[in-house]
């Protein structure tokens, strides 16, 4: 699992924020559920709930359990958000272009399968689902709430569903590096001649055990003992000081050591980049063992 990473997160939870009013207002709805929100629960502003961070949305399921039901924000989502063929705004705001502007794209909550987006002719699809982290059954207030929006692959949303998990990939109070760490052990001494006798070794934190539990994930990284395997053979061939000679004898050709790396393991090692490509949290933390440890 990995954290969705953009400095204009701030800036692109007030562009959402700005089509979903226009659609409440175009749809006569504006006053109804903003007066919602100001009557019940803490009282804040629909602008508050749709803009809310990961901690402010925690606090809001609370202060609105004891709420009367609210379902406008839920039909936005599931007749027209949802659908690639609709939008809301003046500005034809769609679910594709949200997952367009977070700039990751692979799936956040397995790191494994690719979630862009997919031109079709005049139109553009998602290869994403959109998983409500507080599930819009349960939480129908939060359905249109920029945080609460998760671009997910189908796997990870058919696995979660309507379960609750620990984590969200926009908490940023979390230390995400070391929240899952990835390791691997060897069943035989000659295991570098057969993947066999390698396996996936993963640790990780208590706030996100619950996330790997409904997820599955620690079955889903079983299955990647050949790409350790494969990296701890670049290990040997590609030694220290064999790094520094290809830094030297290609001067200009990379920036520097990162990219050097990058060419050679086939992934994005820098923990800003880890929603570029599948399994990168995987092949840093083995790199990083190979030539840091």
């Amino acid at each position: 699992m990995i954290p969705i990473i953009n400095p204009d997160l701030e800036r692109l939870s007030q562009e959402h924020y700005k089509a979903v009013r226009e659609q409440l207002v175009l749809d006569g709805n504006f006053y109804r559920i903003n007066g919602w929100f100001r009557r019940h629960g803490s009282k804040i502003s629909l602008k508050t709930a749709i803009t809310a961070p990961v901690p402010l949305l925690e606090q809001i399921v609370i202060d609105y359990r004891n709420a009367p039901p609210n379902v406008i924000l839920k039909d936005m989502y599931n007749n027209s958000f949802s659908k690639s063929n609709k939008w809301i705004g003046l500005e034809r705001y769609t679910s594709a272009a949200l997952v367009e502007n977070l700039k990751i794209k692979v799936c956040p909550y397995c790191n494994r399968n690719y979630i862009n987006n997919v031109p079709t002719g005049k139109k553009i699809k998602r290869s994403s689902q959109l998983d409500h982290f507080f599930n819009k059954g349960d939480y129908p207030y939060l359905a249109m709430s920029f945080f609460n929006l998760i671009p997910v692959c189908p796997a990870c949303n058919l696995l979660k569903l309507q379960q609750d998990i620990s984590a969200s990939p926009h908490d940023n109070r979390i230390n995400w590096d070391k929240a899952v760490k990835f390791n691997f052990g060897i069943h035989a001494a000659d295991f570098l001649k057969d993947e066999n006798n390698v396996y996936v070794k993963v640790q990780v934190s208590k706030e996100l055990e619950e996330n790997f539990n409904v997820l599955k994930l620690d079955k889903q990284y079983e299955m990647h003992n050949d790409l350790v395997h494969e990296l701890l053979r670049k290990g040997i061939i590609y030694s220290p000081s064999q790094l520094e000679d290809i830094m030297k004898n290609y001067a200009g050709l990379f920036h520097n050591r990162e990219e050097m790396l990058r060419a050679i393991y086939g992934n994005y090692l820098d923990k800003e980049s880890l929603g570029k490509r599948p399994l990168s949290k995987l092949t840093k933390d083995i790199v990083s063992r190979l030539y840091f440890n």
